[in-house]
């Protein structure tokens, strides 16, 4: 009967320290989780250095200024075709290596 009677007796002011240490746990994980939330949507947002951007080409485009349509789609196919075109090297050894063993 004297196991009994300490189980259901517990210290209440170790009761209360586990309660407490709990709640801190849970708030450092909510805070730790609101940060990592924070952090991402800043990342989405428009920085200031993007919405600069994006007024000088909204004052090129009114003044007439910047590149041709024609003279960017062309630059583009030049790009391509480097990036595409294959180009012959002359390899000494043999290939397919011979099998070892």
């Amino acid at each position: 009967m004297g196991k009994k009677d300490k189980k259901k007796t517990r210290d209440p002011e170790k009761k209360a320290a586990l309660a407490a240490k709990k709640d801190a746990k849970a708030d450092k994980a909510a805070l730790k989780r609101l940060a990592r939330e924070q952090d991402r949507l800043s990342s989405l947002s428009i920085h200031d250095d993007d919405r600069e951007d994006a007024k000088a080409i909204a004052s090129n485009s009114r003044n007439g200024g910047g590149e041709d349509i024609d003279s960017i789609l062309e630059s583009f196919r030049n790009r391509t075709k480097e990036l595409t075109s294959a180009e012959l090297e002359v390899i000494d050894t043999p290939f397919p290596s011979p099998p070892r063993g």
